[in-house]
């Protein structure tokens, strides 16, 4: 088969680029625009804080919702009769909006004049668009000991690498062991009530994200970002995109939907390759991949044995899935991470002869 070549212009590549930009900012910019609220009513202050409105007559309860909630986070934050404040947002983000859910994200660097230092915080406010009213975390999910689990396991997993890359410290720093030492020992602070705080979290295409707070030396607060998938048990609703498949879901639910007609397995290994075409008892393979529960992560580098199989399915498609640990992909482009896998761990490795 003869390949073809098409070259596109620099040129031409930049405008198509250009218009691609200026389309996606003509949209955000023909929903929303900006006000912004300012307040130098109190002693020694000054308070100005950007944000959103729509740019229609349909949202205007969602609009009172959103000036309302901007005009509180001085006061909120530092009490009704704050003196000394100088409070500038002076952007804001729009991090998830469809027509069911809105949600829009502060970031603050407040300064009181008689404090050491200044101090940040986030605060965000999420929107049930149809009803107009502000939604808590407990709306979505059952919020229990073991949600709060799950998003503190979540907090050490991601604390400890963020905070040292936003530091510029890697593994050849002189300092990095004790850094590293010191961070291992950071929590978020008061978990439970930062859950129950309506302010506290807001919603991004994939995953729910917790401003927690933190200690002031490693910088007031950190946002922890739980994946949709790592939470569907504890769902109250069905909508998007809290019930959203994931990659893994919505290949794997292939096999629920299609007949397999073969399977067949690649172990890499140091020692060389290994074929095996499984012949019969397809059940045993598919019944394991049903049972692997994943997040997805971003792609890395992984080295040791790997297991791939190629399941061929009735309607002439075919799955590949590669098995590495506790890590699995899809098509060599999707990348997860097995949340599951010391519970089947044992199976796995009787699968796969490991």
């Amino acid at each position: 088969m003869k390949k073809i070549i098409v070259f596109i212009p620099v040129f031409v590549l930049f405008v198509i680029l250009m218009f691609i930009i200026v389309k996606k900012d003509d949209i955000k910019n023909s929903e929303f625009y900006d006000k912004v609220y300012t307040d130098t009513s109190h002693e020694n202050s000054n308070v100005k804080i950007k944000y959103p409105q729509f740019n229609d007559n349909i949202h205007e309860n969602i609009n009172e919702l959103i000036s309302d909630f901007a005009e509180n986070i001085a006061p909120e934050a530092y009490g009704e009769d704050y003196i000394n404040l100088n409070l500038e947002i002076s952007d804001y983000d729009v991090t998830y909006y469809n027509n069911n859910l809105l949600s829009i994200v502060f970031e603050a660097n407040g300064y009181v004049s008689t404090a050491a230092s200044p101090n940040n915080f986030v605060r965000a406010i999420n929107i049930d668009v149809e009803n107009a009213s502000i939604i808590s975390l407990s709306d979505i999910y059952s919020i229990d000991d073991d949600f709060a689990e799950v998003v503190d396991s979540n907090f050490h997993e991601q604390f400890l690498p963020k905070k040292l890359k936003e530091w510029g410290i890697n593994k050849d720093h002189e300092l990095y062991e004790k850094y590293k030492n010191d961070l291992a020992h950071s929590g978020p602070c008061n978990l439970q009530g930062t859950l129950e705080n309506k302010k506290r979290f807001y919603f991004s295409e994939n995953a729910v994200i917790i401003c927690a707070g933190v200690e002031h030396a490693i910088g007031d607060h950190f946002e922890i970002e739980v994946d949709y998938s790592e939470l569907k048990k504890f769902l109250k609703t069905d909508i998007e995109p809290f019930a959203k498949k994931s990659e893994w879901e919505s290949n794997i639910s292939m096999l629920i939907n299609n007949n397999v007609e073969s399977v067949r397995l690649t172990t890499y290994t140091p020692d060389g390759t290994f074929e095996k075409q499984i012949d019969s008892d397809y059940n045993r393979y598919v019944e394991f991949l049903m049972s692997v529960k994943t997040i997805p992560v971003d792609p890395i580098l992984l080295n040791g044995i790997a297991t791939a199989f190629m399941i061929g399915l009735d309607n002439r498609s075919e799955l590949r899935v590669t098995l590495m640990a506790n890590y699995a992909m899809i098509d060599n482009e999707y990348y997860f991470k097995i949340i599951n896998y010391d519970e089947i761990s044992e199976n796995y490795h009787e699968l796969f002869d490991m």
